[in-house]
């Protein structure tokens, strides 16, 4: 694995993660 794969999977994962945390925290807690 190079540095660019490396740095984009790691780009993805933030925005993704991002986008989750945004998702999640205005949806209310099933728990």
């Amino acid at each position: 694995m190079d540095i660019y794969s490396l740095v984009g999977f790691v780009g993805m994962a933030c925005i993704i993660g991002a986008y989750a945390y945004l998702t999640l925290s205005k949806a209310p807690n099933p728990f």
